[in-house]
């Protein structure tokens, strides 16, 4: 199992491939559905997408940034 922990740092974790943009596109569009800002959360989602596409959970001291994410294992410390 992986961890991908929020930071304010840009961490490759994909090495070049742009793959979870098909995530992050499916999940602004979950959070629009809700009636929920989705444009000011780019960061949040990219994150998300990643840990989404590789099975990851995502590590984070901010639960209320990520908790209305669809399909994401979210771990708070």
């Amino acid at each position: 199992m992986g961890f991908l922990i929020d930071t304010c740092i840009w961490i490759d974790v994909e090495q070049g491939h742009l793959a979870p943009g098909e995530i992050f596109g499916g999940l602004a569009a979950a959070i629009k559905g809700t009636g929920r800002k989705h444009r000011y959360r780019v960061q949040d989602l990219w994150l998300a997408s990643q840990a989404i596409q590789h099975g990851y959970q995502l590590l984070t001291r901010n639960r209320r940034d990520f908790v209305d994410i669809p399909g994401l294992d979210l771990a708070v410390m």
